[in-house]
């Protein structure tokens, strides 16, 4: 009796094989995709880590800049009268100061501190808008005596 190939086997292909084939190249574009994906993903909050960073600096970099400015006048100095006083700080380097903050601001406020002459309270606070359009800001505040 003649024998005849089996159709998986006819003129020395097997589908089988070919079907398997077909699964790893689908499976390996998928996971390609998905790699790119998780890349750009990745990118993404490095890009927000690094401006936030850069942000961090900045406000870190203005406040101590006027704090320390205000600490090396004299007690009696007219800009340490109590009040609220807006200031701009000059850029420490490329990534800091106000300039670098979106809708950046600065202000410092001189008060008494419990009512004693000899004593007042610096406050350094710098505002800006971040990425999502809220408004922040952070202070720092220190005391200087006679």
């Amino acid at each position: 009796m003649k024998q005849t190939a089996s159709p998986s086997t006819r003129h020395g292909f097997n589908h089988s094989r070919a079907v398997t084939l077909l699964e790893v190249l689908l499976t390996i574009l998928l996971v390609a995709v998905g790699t790119m994906v998780a890349l750009q993903g990745m990118w993404s909050n490095l890009r927000l880590a690094r401006q936030s960073h850069t942000t961090l600096v900045a406000i870190k970099g203005v406040q101590e800049y006027q704090l320390e400015l205000l600490r090396s006048r004299p007690y009696t100095d007219s800009s340490l009268n109590p009040g609220t006083y807006a200031f701009t700080a000059p850029p420490l380097d490329s990534t800091s100061g106000v300039d670098q903050l979106p809708s950046g601001s600065a202000q410092y406020i001189v008060a008494l501190e419990g009512g004693d002459p000899n004593l007042k309270r610096l406050t350094v606070t710098v505002g800006w808008t971040d990425p999502d359009g809220r408004i922040r800001s952070s202070s720092v505040s220190t005391l200087i005596s006679k």
